[in-house]
């Protein structure tokens, strides 16, 4: 058992396997090791049971390094605020927590707070006084300044641009957020329901967990990256959706008038598109059912490992299918 164990170690040092992994490992397998003797097992038999060290270090190490990336893949990078102002800062009233955040043109970052905090940075040389804020009976609640007569009385130089950070560990039953021509990045979030509502600007989502989630865009473009969803509603009009690293548990619904819809290393049970011109294209992308109905629009899935997707229901006019 000494023997093997030590050329585990030697090997799994060769493979770069940091010291702390090392030793869980040699732990782990000296425990395993010393109760099959117990049952009767030799030291010859030993490599027979438990693999070739040289072997196992290697499949060891890659495992490491899988669950590192995963890992990395789980939590963005956030938002440095060491140049940024601190504005506010709130405590929620409650173990749950309702998220309301409405801008004009503001550009904002939303992402999680180290503590039970809720801060707010900003930067620009817009008027703060102008914006409010509050967290009382379970809702945090953010509002750019509101119209005069009907009209914006705030011009595009007068804007702050935000980050917000919010508790990791607090029960966020609901979110909403609403941008008019901003652009919003939310990272590292996890919410029973999401809603996002933009007009023109681009939103990014990554690292999150979102619940059951539903998204309104029109003409800004939406990225989203290492996310996992219950159900999806997904609207827009004009701008891309690129989907990367994405486990959906139910059904998703999708409508494009124009823009087209991207998806790479992306799992969910049906999905249905509806689509006027723009195009759904996928690249390791394991739907379980697939309803797509177009005016010219193509649907193209191409993927490594070969699985059965079901065409439930496909029509276009002049759009091509091929799913592979």
């Amino acid at each position: 058992m000494k023997t093997f164990l030590n050329d585990l170690r030697n090997e799994l040092i060769h493979n770069k396997v940091n010291m702390e992994e090392i030793e869980d490992i040699i732990n782990d397998h000296r425990e395993m090791i010393e109760e099959a003797i117990r049952q009767g097992l030799t030291e010859e038999q030993i490599p027979l049971r438990f693999g070739d060290p040289k072997t196992l270090a290697k499949e060891l190490a890659d495992n490491a390094k899988t669950n590192d990336a995963s890992e990395e893949r789980r939590h963005g990078e956030q938002e440095d605020t060491d140049e940024l102002t601190l504005w506010k800062t709130l405590t929620p009233d409650q173990d749950s927590l309702k998220i309301f955040i409405n801008t004009i043109s503001e550009d904002y970052r939303v992402q999680a707070s180290s503590d039970d905090k809720i801060r707010i940075y900003y930067e620009g040389k817009g008027n703060i006084d102008h914006y409010t804020a509050s967290c009382e009976h379970g809702e945090f609640k953010f509002e750019a300044p509101k119209f005069r007569g009907g009209l914006i009385f705030m011009r595009k130089s007068d804007d702050l641009d935000f980050v917000f950070e919010i508790p990791k560990n607090v029960n966020i039953t609901e979110s909403k957020f609403v941008n008019l021509s901003g652009d919003l990045s939310i990272k590292n979030i996890k919410t029973e329901n999401f809603q996002v509502n933009t007009t023109s600007g681009d939103v990014m989502i990554e690292s999150c967990e979102l619940g059951q989630a539903k998204w309104n865009t029109v003409s800004g473009d939406l990225s989203v990256k290492n996310v996992t969803l219950n159900d999806l509603s997904s609207s827009q009009v004009s701008g891309d959706l690129d989907m990367e690293h994405a486990d959906i548990n139910g059904d998703v619904h999708m409508n494009t008038v124009s823009g087209d819809l991207n998806f790479k290393d992306v799992k969910a049970k049906k999905v249905e598109f509806s689509s006027v011109s723009g195009d759904v294209d996928g690249s390791e992308f394991y739907p379980e059912v697939i309803r797509f109905k177009s005016v010219n629009g193509d649907l193209s899935i191409s993927n490594k490992t070969k699985t059965s997707i079901h065409l439930e229901k496909v029509s276009t006019l002049s759009g091509t299918v091929d799913v592979n």
